[in-house]
């Protein structure tokens, strides 16, 4: 099996980071199960967001992910080291991060969140399938008017 990493950097689209980059770190969970490798989602706060940090640990404790606050970015660590599309993450940009969500509360988030709405989620998930080979028919995000 290739690297986790390197199958990130191959959907490295447009944009991903301005609203997708939970859908990749779903999909590197998946694309890990799929090899018996092991991921963790990481929610990581730059110093303006990092006022959500503390409400966004509570509200996923009490099982509430659905109304959590959009973290700065979401990533994985895989093998020690946190990547998304673009490779590396560097550390250094955030002030504060958890790692403490899973699959089923990414997709919770991911179907309810405040998210980007500019990001093409119809056009992107069907690419991300097809490179990854994996599926993300549950992610359909709920916009609320």
């Amino acid at each position: 099996m290739r690297n986790i990493a390197s199958a990130l950097r191959d959907i490295d689209l447009p944009d991903i980071n301005c609203g997708g980059c939970g859908i990749v770190a779903l999909a590197a969970i998946r694309l890990a199960k799929k090899h018996n490798e092991n991921v963790r989602v990481i929610f990581l706060y730059t110093e303006e967001r990092e006022m959500w940090f503390e409400s966004n640990q509570s509200l996923i404790k009490d099982g509430l992910i659905k109304f959590v606050s959009i973290p700065s970015h979401i990533a994985i660590e895989f093998d020690g080291v946190v990547v998304d599309t673009g490779g590396n993450v560097s550390m250094s940009m955030y002030s504060c991060y958890h790692y403490d969500v899973t699959e089923t509360e990414l997709v919770l988030l991911l179907n309810h969140g405040d998210w980007n709405l500019d990001f093409e989620r119809d056009k992107v998930i069907p690419r991300i399938e097809k490179i990854l080979d994996i599926k993300l028919d549950d992610v359909k995000l709920e916009v609320i008017l």
